[in-house]
């Protein structure tokens, strides 16, 4: 699911973590795993619930989206 707008990650995690900083949350899975853009090059990363890691998943929001309908 996209949201319908970037969400600071406060307002999905409830606190401010450092490991979150830097990024814009954009949507999510309905599982717990969210999707962000990391605001140093615009690249998008997953983050995982359970340690709050951020792994990289794509170089920009084009190839995200072409390899999320590819799957589908």
């Amino acid at each position: 699911m996209l949201y319908g707008g970037l969400l600071e990650p406060e307002e999905v995690f409830g606190e401010a973590d450092p490991l979150l900083a830097g990024l814009l949350l954009l949507g999510d899975d309905f599982q717990g795993f969210n999707v962000a853009f990391d605001k140093k090059n615009w690249s998008v990363v997953e983050i995982d619930p359970t340690n709050l890691s951020a792994t990289p998943v794509a170089n920009n929001f084009e190839n995200f989206i072409r390899s999320r309908i590819t799957s589908i």
